[in-house]
């Protein structure tokens, strides 16, 4: 079945493999790829694409804010996204909040340096009209960017969100099949943890980890998991752990998109879709994290 720009198809679809590797020609000022889908887009995308600035960062929050299903994404050192076999992302006729298809690029230019540039990146999408045994879901966990304020001259500074039980109640059972972690230019160590509750000794034991001790810029690849991790809802917690080297900046380093600024977050990939949930973190109106120490030295003593 063939699908239009707009996402409509003439029945249903599946999503199977969102391949989110650089294309020839891409620009060196590239850093990062999305693509989400959505009921539609507010207002015009073309006049945010022009201005540039803090405004058009936040024009463009607004213009898409409708589209925040997260399907796939790309940064720097990255390659191709393979679904787990047995899922898929449902699209077409009938299927709610699939009429768009929003790739969202940033390009790091300081300064504007460079001028002239030009940028031919794109998606390689493969479907099939057969549907797979579960829809696939993407979900971003850790810090805020609104959160993010790294003091100056700090070898090892600590910054943590855990998921409650208010979100994680929202997750009944799910399977991790993959994810991708990302921080900026100071980002040492990224560790996102899932704890469950031992209702004999009363502790959060770590059952299942998602880590990079050895965090690279230029190396952000999508990990896709040998084995499924599973998360349940009623007894586990999501806690994210990043840890940040600022001893080359004069001045706090507040959370943003560009890379002189900073991010904290793991983008999990997971089996079945719970409807509603692309985010857990204290940003969200359901408020899904609260602020802890928990893990902190697991990813300082470098286990």
């Amino acid at each position: 079945q063939s699908a239009t720009t707009d996402g409509t198809t003439g029945g249903g679809g599946v999503l199977a493999d969102l391949t989110g590797q650089t294309m020839r020609g891409a620009s060196n000022l590239l850093s990062q790829l999305g693509f989400r889908q959505g009921a539609g887009i507010v207002g015009t995308l073309g006049n945010v694409a022009s201005s540039g600035g803090p405004a058009a960062v936040d024009d463009s929050v607004r213009a898409t804010e409708s589209c925040q299903r997260i399907l796939t994404g790309w940064a720097i050192g990255g390659d191709g996204h393979c679904l787990h076999p047995a899922t898929g992302h449902p699209f077409g006729r009938g299927v709610p909040h699939s009429k768009v298809g929003l790739m969202i690029l940033h390009w790091d230019n300081p300064e504007g340096r460079v001028s002239g540039e030009t940028d031919t990146t794109g998606l390689r999408i493969h479907y099939t009209p057969k549907l797979r045994q579960h829809d696939q879901g993407m979900m971003r966990v850790g810090v805020p960017m609104s959160e993010l304020s790294l003091p100056p001259g700090q070898p090892r500074y600590l910054v943590d969100d855990v998921c409650p039980e208010m979100c994680m109640a929202r997750l009944p059972q799910i399977f991790i099949t993959g994810y991708w972690l990302h921080m900026h230019l100071t980002g040492r160590r990224i560790m996102t943890r899932v704890l469950r509750e031992n209702r004999v000794t009363g502790r959060k034991d770590e059952v299942g980890r998602l880590s990079d001790f050895a965090f690279d810029f230029a190396r952000q690849p999508f990990v896709t998991l040998n084995e499924t991790i599973t998360v349940r809802g009623e007894t586990d917690t999501l806690e994210t752990v990043c840890l940040f080297d600022t001893t080359g900046r004069t001045e706090y380093t507040r959370g943003g998109l560009s890379a002189r600024e900073e991010m904290c977050y793991t983008f999990i990939s997971y089996y079945p879709a719970m409807e509603g949930v692309t985010k857990c973190h204290s940003e969200e109106w359901w408020r899904c994290t609260s602020w802890g120490q928990v893990g902190a030295a697991a990813l300082t003593a470098g286990r």
